[in-house]
Parts: structure tokens; sequence; C-alpha cells
């Protein structure tokens, strides 16, 4: 009976492991899938589309509470003035790529990028070629223009870009942007340094040194016992030693040549299309 027992057990084994085995040899079956992330050089976009805050695999420019700050600040400045800003940190750009075209790529809606009513705005940092580039989408560029408020921006973030300081220079876009941000929601026209400068503030300053310098002088003149100011021009004059005996003035001639300036173009990226921005290397 023992033997009739194990035989039926070694029985029923045999087939229930007959169709696993069959299925693991079936060639038709279908290999299981694996998701891969690809990589920043094969997609150019931050993944998900929609991060606001996109690091390359194997880049350390950001640690973790400095990724969640950022991403915190621009998601306030996102939902405070309807627009969609990010920033994306990229080991190497794309071959045949530069960083102006996938920069402006990702603010137009390359993979579902842009938000918000008021358009979309990226910086892109590439690390190895140490490449940047501002891009504004459409209806942003006519917020924060190429002209004016990039460069601003620019001012504010190469000098940490230089450094390295990569999450700082992060931080200070951020800021710029929100500042250009809420300088056209309250004037309701795109920020312009130059507007800054006061004029009236300017002549005030000049005439106020003027006036201060012309004091002093005559304190100073007022001080001195040995001097005095003359009635006129003979009191300066040794008639012993000087005799005029004839004067003449002969006038030749006047030439004038105007040369016209040359005109500059400059260097900026236009804001007549549907993007704006700038760049360069850091």
């Amino acid at each position: 009976m023992r033997n009739t027992f194990f035989c039926l057990v070694a029985l029923v084994l045999v087939l229930f492991s007959f169709p696993l085995s069959a299925a693991s040899m079936n060639p038709a079956q279908k290999a299981p899938v694996v998701n891969q992330k690809r990589s920043s050089a094969e997609t150019a976009y931050p993944a998900g589309g929609n991060a606001l805050v996109y690091v390359d695999t194997g880049i350390h420019v950001l640690n973790t509470d400095d990724q969640k700050n950022l991403e915190n600040r621009l998601a306030q400045i996102n939902e405070k003035y309807d627009v969609h800003v990010g920033v994306v940190f990229l080991k190497k750009l794309p071959v045949g790529r530069t960083a102006e075209n996938v920069a402006k790529a990702i603010a137009e809606g390359g993979n579902g990028y842009e938000q918000g009513s008021k358009g979309s705005m990226v910086l892109l940092v590439a690390t190895d070629s140490r490449d940047y580039y501002i891009a504004t989408g459409r209806y942003l560029n006519k917020i924060i223009t190429s002209k004016e408020g990039i460069p601003y921006i620019q001012e504010e973030i190469l000098p940490d870009l230089k450094d390295n300081n990569f999450g700082e220079a992060a931080f200070g876009f951020a800021g710029a942007v929100e500042m250009e941000l809420a300088y056209y929601e309250k004037n309701g026209e795109p920020y312009d340094p130059a507007k800054e400068f006061s004029w009236l503030a300017l002549l005030i300053a000049v005439l106020g040194g003027g006036l201060a310098g012309i004091g002093v002088r005559s304190y100073l003149i007022s001080q001195m016992s040995n001097v005095h100011h003359a009635a006129d021009a003979d009191v300066y004059l040794d008639k012993e030693s000087f005799e005029l005996t004839s004067e003449s003035d002969t006038f030749l001639y006047t030439k004038v040549k105007a040369v016209p300036k040359k005109k500059h173009s400059s260097g900026s990226s236009s804001d007549s299309g549907s993007t704006g921005g700038g760049g360069g290397k850091f």
C-alpha cells in the first residue's frame, strides 16, 4: 500500500508540472516587458512632461531638500500668476541639438510641458558642455521680453552658474522671474531695468554736488590772506617788461567731414514669433 501511495503522489506531481513546463517552452508566449527610463539625450524633455524641476540621472546639482523647496517655490509662482515656470538640468545635450532649440521645444509644449494661460518658461542647464538657455513660450515672451527681461535674469544667475552653484542659480532664477511677473501685474508693462534710473535724481545730485563744490572753493579762497579779486586784467600785466607793437589775426579755412556711426545689431532673440529667450556658455 505504501508503494501504491507514493506512485499516486508522483503521478499527480508530474501531471501538474507538465503544463507549466510546456508554457515555458512555448515560443509564442510573450516575454515580460521591462520598463526602462529613457535618458535625457534620447528624449530631451523632463520626465512626465510637466515636472517643475527635472534633474538628469547621474548629476548632483540639488540635494533632496533643495529640490523640494525649489519645486514648492515654482509651484507657488505658477499658481499665483497662472504660468508654468520650470528648471531642467541635463548632463548632456542630445546629439545635434543646441541648448536653445531644446529649451524652446520644452517651453513650447514639448511632451505636454506647457501650462498656464499666460504661457511657459524654462531654464535649461547642460552641466557637461556648460551651456544654458532661458526660453519663454508664447504669451510669456511678451511679459518677460528677450530685450530687457531675459538679460536681467542672466545677470542674476550667471555668477552662480560659473561657480557651479547650481542650486543658488536655480533659486535666483525663480526669484528674478517672480519679480518680473509681479512688476507686469502691477504696472501692466514688461520690466525694464533702464526705467528704474531716475534722471531727476541725477540732476539733483549734479546740482547739489556743484553747489557744494562752489561753496567749499569760495570758503577756501576767503581764508587765503594773499589772494583777492582783481578789478581788471591789467593788474596782472608788468608794463615795464612788455610792449605790444602790432597785432593781427588771419583766418584761413575750416573743413568739416561728417562720418555716420555704424549701427550695431542686437544679439538677443526675437519675440516676434512664438518663443523668446537668451543664453550661452557659463
